[in-house]
């Protein structure tokens, strides 16, 4: 696989809400891990792709989109996002889940 095609869709301001994305792959393992980092990309705002490089397996592949909320991020905005579709081997096909239910709303720093 070369790329993941995404969106902001659902998002309440991600020109302003978010930094980067992230996208990590755990195979068929439904866990989220940060172990394999597909790709990433810097502040997404309606369609982009996040291109990288991996071998898919036959079964499910899960992939994770993480956002960077940026510091100056709206308190109570949402951010969200839907997947339209993959490359792989040259060739594009879309997603049979495009857009998970849910989204998350931006509530308060966090420092680690």
């Amino acid at each position: 696989m070369s790329a993941i095609n995404l969106n902001t869709t659902g998002c309440t301001d991600p020109n302003n809400d978010i930094d980067s994305v992230i996208v990590y792959y755990t195979g068929n393992n439904g866990t989220f891990a940060t172990t394999t980092r597909f790709g990433a990309t810097g502040s997404p705002n309606g369609s982009y792709s996040v291109n990288g490089s991996l071998n898919l397996t036959s079964d499910t592949n899960n992939f994770w989109v993480v956002y960077n909320i940026s510091s100056g991020a709206t308190l109570t905005d949402y951010v969200d996002g839907q997947c339209s579709g993959v490359t792989v081997n040259s060739s594009n096909y879309s997603t049979s889940i495009s857009s998970p239910n849910g989204n998350r709303q931006i509530l308060s720093a966090m420092s680690y």
